[in-house]
């Protein structure tokens, strides 16, 4: 059963990178996947959060729209072990310090993996 869906910007290396990687070590069947890129997938976000440049998880149990670092452990929390476990001590950190660091991750990207502008 589809718990959440990830949407992310497929045109981003560390994205992309980053998504290939969870889903290797997620639970069979619990997340969809879907690239901002496409412009179906952007129209059906709310426009409060549409031109956000952030990762955006819906989790369909609850019908919530997260954004930044609690997307991140939404996500983690749909992995397999250890990775789960991970997740729920990273849950422990106070929003505003995970979405500082999210922010700060997300603005230095460029310089880790691509020149290229990308909305993590």
């Amino acid at each position: 059963m589809v718990v959440i869906t990830v949407f992310y910007d497929g045109q981003c290396p560390a994205c992309s990178g980053l998504m290939g990687w969870a889903v290797k070590r997620m639970i069979p069947g619990r997340v969809l996947w879907c690239s901002l890129d496409v412009p179906q997938v952007r129209e059906s976000i709310p426009d409060s959060i549409r031109n956000l440049d952030t990762m955006i998880v819906y989790n369909h149990n609850r019908s919530l729209w997260i954004i930044k670092y609690a997307a991140v452990t939404h996500i983690g929390m749909q992995m397999v072990w250890p990775w789960r476990l991970l997740a729920v001590l990273l849950r422990s950190i106070p929003v505003q310090l995970g979405d500082t660091l999210y922010d700060w991750i997300a603005k230095n990207r460029y310089r880790w993996r691509s020149k290229n502008r990308c909305s993590c």
